[in-house]
């Protein structure tokens, strides 16, 4: 990770030593094309005093009301080599689940709101470019597709949607994208499914109205502004939508219990898609997809409680859908979540195993400390994973220690999300990165918890792991 953010760092110098006096030339000419917006509120000495907020980031104020996040206006947007085979390993479980992932990474707000930027981009410990943005924005959606990994990218859509209001797709004063935004992308997402889907034979209509009920925007972003401006900052809200499926036949009504098929679209993620949340998306994807789709999204999640709890919900990997969408808002949770991803999240996709790929089986009764001896193990110790089975499923915080023949032991923690509850497996890969693999495992559950279950050691299926590029 320090390897991927020195890189990005000296590729940010470049873009200085490359473009040198002229970018500022340009950057401050374009400062006059926007000189019809205004600082509207008093916040003095922000930059330097929102670190100490209850976000704990560097905030600037825009013009318009607009405020920006430090991470709202990256320049670069790269992806390690860690990450996209992090990418890649879900990828690959999920179509060995017969399922085909869609991700759908969040559009800059820098770049969506590039005209309320201040001073042409020009800050006193920042030089910000919303186009080399996007464009760089672009090359980490084509670096995901070059791995074989269907995504969407949110900038071709601002460029075909021209008559859309983009300064309207994000609030101004709070991180999320309005309801007008999350339809945008939800239309071209439909779009996207449908070509992996083909016909959809079993459509139906669905009807969305805008409610009238204003509903007020109570997150974090607002509340720090508060804490270090001399003037209060406004809250925002949206105006709501409702998405109904129509009835207009004594047909529908009659075959409104039928047994379902296998079902098309879940989607996980963030805020941004948490059917809870004001912003409609999957109401938009059902009226676009004229079909049901079920979510799964968790606000406050970041990038991995909610596919984390899908992997275990009866009502989610079980039903095997044909897409899962896979919505996030932040580039640096996911550079954050790399290892979480393949050690819990890519075991859980491929999920319990029997027959040949499960190598060694223990019970264990009521404990909160559970040992495993481990066979000799054919192959790279990260072709294998453990399944931990509970009968408490309100447990929280797991450590792992694995004993080498020759070596130190190897600890790993692990907590449950924090938003899923009711959660009865643990699934954890072996630690690689070692000669030898580890010959012991012993899991304590932290806190005064104990639980009775079972642990498997298993094998992933042979040839797994392997993507071909998509070509979308």
């Amino acid at each position: 990770m320090m390897q991927a953010n020195f890189f990005s760092t000296v590729r940010l110098l470049s873009i200085f030593s490359i473009f040198g006096m002229a970018a500022l030339t340009c950057a401050l000419s374009s400062v006059t094309s926007v000189s019809a917006g205004e600082i509207l509120y008093k916040c003095e000495e922000l930059e330097e005093k929102s670190p100490q907020t209850s976000i704990a980031v560097k905030v600037y104020q825009g013009y318009g009301g607009w405020f920006f996040r430090e991470g709202d206006m990256e320049n670069m947007y790269e992806l390690s080599a860690e990450t996209l085979d992090a990418f890649k390993d879900v990828n690959d479980a999920l179509r060995y689940r017969g399922i085909h992932l869609i991700l759908v990474p969040m559009l800059p707000r820098g770049v969506a709101g590039a005209q309320f930027i201040p001073n042409g981009g020009i800050f006193s410990d920042m030089f910000y470019d919303p186009a080399f943005s996007a464009e760089q924005f672009r090359a980490m959606v084509q670096s995901l597709r070059g791995a074989g990994i269907d995504a969407v990218d949110i900038t071709k859509i601002k460029d075909t949607k021209p008559e859309f209001d983009w300064s309207a797709y994000y609030l101004k004063r709070d991180i999320h994208w309005t309801p007008e935004g999350a339809q945008v992308v939800a239309e071209a997402l439909a779009e996207r499914i449908r070509d992996v889907v083909g016909d959809i034979t079993d459509a139906v209509e669905f009807k969305t109205e805008m409610t009238g009920k204003v509903a007020p925007i109570r997150f974090n972003m607002g509340k720090a502004l508060n804490e270090v401006c001399q003037d209060k900052i406004p809250p925002e809200s949206v105006t709501g939508y409702s998405t109904k499926r129509n009835v207009d036949s004594l047909d529908e009504l009659l075959t409104e219990g039928d047994e379902p098929g296998r079902e098309l679209v879940h989607v996980v993620g963030t805020s941004f898609t948490d059917e809870r949340m004001d912003f409609n998306f999957n109401g938009f994807l059902r009226e676009a997809l004229k079909h049901d789709v079920s979510g799964f999204s968790i606000a406050g999640g970041g990038l991995t409680q909610s596919i984390y709890g899908w992997t275990q919900n009866a009502n989610g990997l079980a039903k095997k859908p044909e897409v899962l969408v896979w919505e996030y808002s932040d580039l640096q949770s996911v550079l954050r979540s790399v290892d979480y991803v393949d050690e819990s999240i890519v075991p859980a996709i491929v999920g319990d195993c029997d027959d040949k790929l499960k190598l060694a089986e223990k019970a264990f009764d009521e404990a909160d400390t559970v040992d495993l001896d481990l066979p000799a193990l054919v192959g790279k110790a990260s072709d294998h994973y453990l399944v931990y089975e509970f009968t408490n499923k309100a447990l929280t915080g797991f450590q792992s220690s694995y004993s080498y023949a020759n070596g130190p032991a190897k600890n790993v923690s692990f907590q449950n999300p924090s938003r899923v509850s009711g959660l009865a497996r643990l699934y954890q890969a072996l630690p690689g990165g070692t000669r030898n693999a580890p010959v012991h495992v012993r899991l304590k559950i932290e806190g005064p918890a104990k639980s009775a279950g079972s642990v498997k050691l298993c094998r992933y299926p042979e040839r797994i792991f392997q993507s071909a590029a998509t070509s979308n």
